[in-house]
């Protein structure tokens, strides 16, 4: 079966920080921040992850497998059967050719003490920056540019057009003005007559002016209710796990929690693509999480595959 391993961890190093290939070795993503460099010329390049290849890290975590048995709608046992055949043709070209190219990702090389490199492809597999590419700002050259002297030449006034419009706007303005100073005489005036003819029909009629009734509202001021004061604690998830198993039974991944809980770790079972990752102790710093990983393998070969996986 013709099957394209590079794509698929290409795929699954979009979301993931570590994709294992069982029987190889394991790829390593770190993120690195957008930078800037140079003076003259200034390059922008776009956050990406930098890609490392860990031969120690070749055991069968059941990512991999599971994205090939879901993308070739095969079983489990029959995608694993396959990757470790994959896994023994790169090591074999690795022999006879001394490289194996893995398209997308980089270049893995069998140096002179039959060590495994790896040299990554200058490709972005980080989601955050898809379509960004860097580029290069050149340095702007500001020219010293000679000032321009405007003159303005003063021109002498037409007195007779200036009177001529003067004129025209007093005929317009004068009798507007004369006529809002008559209006509110006539205006009053008509107001005085028409309120004497009032009092002189009326002078024998009592006026009762009205007193008005002013009802008193009742105002209904509900009670406040009694809140609940509720204190939230912010947790911080842990960020780094230090996976010691990984199984599809959860009865063994229990199994394998429960012995270590014992010893007095803080051992908990994470749930991640249908597989049950069995981690030994949880950090929020890296270095404290390596630091446990180093001592608690030397104190234990048999888990000389343990990693540390990010959230």
């Amino acid at each position: 079966m013709n099957m394209n391993v590079a794509q698929y961890i290409n795929e699954l190093l979009i979301d993931n920080d570590c994709v294992i290939v069982p029987g190889l070795g394991g790829f390593v993503a770190n993120i690195q921040s957008a930078m800037v460099s140079g003076n003259a010329h200034v390059s922008f390049m776009p956050p990406s992850k930098q890609l490392l290849f860990n031969v120690k890290l070749n055991h069968n975590d059941g990512l991999l497998v599971s994205h090939v048995s879901s993308k070739n709608q095969i079983s489990f046992k029959k995608a694993e059967d396959l990757i470790m055949e994959f896994s023994h043709g790169v090591k074999k070209q690795l022999h006879s050719m001394g490289t194996f190219t893995f398209e997308g990702i980089g270049v893995l090389l069998l140096n002179s003490h039959n060590a495994i490199e790896f040299e990554s492809t200058d490709t972005s597999i980080l989601a955050d920056s898809f379509g960004l590419s860097s580029f290069m700002f050149p340095q702007l050259n500001y020219g010293i540019r000679a000032k321009q002297h405007v003159s303005f030449k003063t021109s002498s006034p037409k007195r007779k057009v200036v009177v001529k419009k003067i004129v025209q706007r007093t005929a317009v303005i004068v009798p507007m003005l004369l006529l809002l100073a008559i209006l509110p005489t006539v205006y009053l005036r008509n107001i005085q007559e028409s309120s004497m003819t009032f009092f002189k029909a009326t002078k024998s009629e009592k006026v009762v002016i009205a007193k008005p009734i002013v009802k008193e509202k009742t105002v209904a001021v509900a009670k406040p209710s009694v809140v609940e004061k509720v204190e939230l604690e912010a947790v911080q998830s842990p960020s780094y796990h230090i996976i010691i198993g990984c199984f599809k039974n959860i009865q063994t991944a229990q199994n394998l929690c429960d012995t270590y809980k014992a010893k007095g770790f803080k051992s908990t079972i994470l749930t991640i693509n249908g597989f049950y990752k069995v981690s030994l102790q949880s950090f929020n710093d890296m270095s404290d999480a390596n630091n446990l990983l180093v001592s608690f393998q030397d104190a234990n070969p048999q888990f000389a595959d343990s990693w540390i996986m990010t959230n």
